[in-house]
C-alpha cells in the first residue's frame, strides 16, 4: 500500500497485479487402465493463472468423459461432456482447485488411457478409482 499526498489530501492506493503462474512448467505423461464398469478422475492441481492442456487417446474403446473444475469454495463446474476414445481440453486457472477429467468405461472390457498434461501447475495424476457398480440384490 502506498500513500499519495494531493494538495492537503492523503490517499492510500494499493497496486494489484494479475495472477501471474508460479507452478512448476511441466510436462506429464499418465497410462492408466479404466476397470468394465468403472470409472477414473485425473485431475491437475492449479493455482490461480496457471494454465494446463490436457489430451488423451484410448487404446480404441470409447469411454464417457467430463471435462471439469473443483475448488473448495464452489459447487464442481462441468466443462463439457461426451462419448469418445480421444480429446483435449485447454485449462485456465481463475482460481486454485482441481482441473481435469473423469473417464467412465460403459464397455465389457478393460481399457487403457494414456493422457498427457502439459504447462503450468502443482501436480497432475490419476485420484479417484471406481470398480464396476453392483446391482443392488
Amino acid at each position: 500500500m502506498v500513500a499519495v499526498l494531493i494538495g492537503t489530501m492523503v490517499f492510500f492506493v494499493r497496486f494489484v497485479a494479475a495472477p501471474t503462474p508460479h507452478s512448476t512448467p511441466q510436462t506429464v505423461n499418465l497410462t492408466i487402465i479404466v476397470e468394465p464398469g468403472g470409472s477414473q478422475q485425473v485431475n491437475g492441481y492449479l493455482e490461480s493463472g496457471d494454465r494446463m492442456a490436457l489430451s488423451w487417446r484410448t487404446d480404441g474403446a470409447d469411454l464417457g468423459y467430463r471435462y471439469h473444475v473443483e475448488s473448495g469454495h464452489e459447487t464442481p463446474s462441468i466443462l463439457a461432456i461426451g462419448l469418445s476414445s480421444d480429446g483435449a481440453q485447454q485449462f485456465k486457472a481463475e482460481h486454485g482447485g482441481f482441473y481435469g477429467i473423469g473417464l467412465r468405461n460403459f464397455t465389457g472390457r478393460r481399457v487403457t488411457v494414456t493422457l498427457k498434461a502439459t504447462g503450468t501447475f502443482e501436480y497432475f495424476r490419476a485420484m479417484f478409482a471406481q470398480g464396476k457398480r453392483e446391482a443392488p440384490k
